[in-house]
């Protein structure tokens, strides 16, 4: 038969372990607390500066030295095709290659622009498989197309790419000027261009290509506030609207100039799609998955 004294010593003995086990267990979780406090803090820094306001660098000295008839070279590349070879569709070009105000280049093979994908052939879909596209951006009305809502696009289109309709509606009213009409379409459609923006900061929507219907307008509005982000020089963005000369008259620059004036007088691109709900970090993610 056990001793008193030992079944009390025991029972002490046990309270005793289990006493400093709740006491080595709050402390462990006072420390996995002030882990995760700091953590969150760090965190919280961390976003608060990359959601931050950020600045355009100088232009480099070598860009203010290039002539306006020499600038046109700098969309050329003897490595990339410019102009992609998809049969059936106008005005399809890769927006590669271009350099940018810090030194760096827009992207090879990541994004591209184009007319409507409708009449691909069969060759086509094949070079548009090949491309390794994920994601179609479909700029036009439908409202005002002749075909409901993808049903115009081939198959191989459909079944290669996610399919996504950012719709630039017309203005209301008529406008005496190019530069008029522009700024009204941008202001109505402000939603898609920052729809635009934030498919573009996703890096599982890459490669992406967006369309309109030839090209030219509401993709070139695209173009010029995406390049404008990525910090091409304007005039590298005007030669690079001057590709669709096939599709359209070149060297009419007066709706582009017109998004440009009012980028400045917004203080900027960054400050520009701020206005337009597009965060500074959403601008920080298109950059970092367009540059290199």
């Amino acid at each position: 038969m056990k001793d008193e004294r030992d079944v009390t010593d025991a029972t002490e003995t046990g309270a005793g372990e289990r006493g400093r086990d709740r006491r080595a267990g709050r402390g462990i979780g006072i420390v996995l607390a002030v882990v995760a406090v700091a953590g969150a803090m760090g965190f919280a820094t961390w976003y608060a500066r990359y959601d931050a306001p950020f600045e355009r660098g100088a232009e480099p000295e070598w860009m203010a030295e290039v002539s306006e008839d020499s600038v046109g070279a700098l969309i050329g590349s003897a490595k990339h095709e410019r102009m992609l070879d998809f049969p059936g569709v106008n005005n399809a070009r890769d927006i590669g290659g271009y350099p940018t105000y810090d030194g760096r280049t827009t992207r090879w093979g990541i994004v591209f622009r184009s007319g409507r994908l409708r009449d691909l052939s069969e060759d086509g879909c094949e070079r548009f498989r090949k491309a390794g596209i994920r994601t179609v951006v479909d700029l036009r009305n439908r409202m005002m197309v002749d075909s409901t809502l993808f049903d115009g696009d081939p198959e191989c289109v459909q079944t290669a790419a996610n399919m996504k309709l950012f719709r630039f509606i017309p203005p209301r009213g008529e406008y005496e000027t190019k530069a008029a009409h522009t700024r009204a379409l941008v202001e109505r459609n402000r939603n898609t261009i920052k729809n635009m923006m934030e498919t573009l900061a996703e890096e599982e929507n890459l490669p992406l290509l967006y369309h309109c219907t030839a090209g030219r307008d509401r993709a070139g509005i695209i173009t010029y506030v995406l390049l404008d982000l990525l910090g091409v020089d304007r005039r590298v963005i005007r030669a690079e609207y001057d590709l669709s000369g096939e599709v359209g008259k070149m060297h009419e620059y007066e709706g582009i100039d017109a998004i440009f004036a009012d980028t400045d007088a917004a203080g900027g691109i960054h400050e520009y799609l701020k206005g337009m709900d597009v965060s500074y970090t959403t601008q920080r993610r298109v950059r970092e998955n367009l540059l290199e």
